[in-house]
């Protein structure tokens, strides 16, 4: 699946992402789609003062989906 395609899964069916492990400044999470896992990995220096919890919906993700 490309990437375009499956932003719009995850916009249109809006998945949790769960939160995996972090390792070596990155967090590492996964959305389940009906076909397909989607892997996002998060570097520490992306994620500023934001919130990242265990379960997130997987839109606020999108910019860091991993092919």
């Amino acid at each position: 699946m490309e990437k375009n395609e499956i932003k719009k899964k995850l916009y249109k069916q809006n998945p949790n992402a769960e939160f995996l492990f972090m390792k070596n400044g990155i967090a590492y999470y996964y959305a389940d789609l009906p076909e397909e896992r989607i892997r996002f990995q998060i570097p520490f220096s992306d994620m500023g003062e934001g919130e990242f919890g265990r379960n997130m919906d997987s839109k606020y993700l999108i910019r860091w989906i991993v092919s």
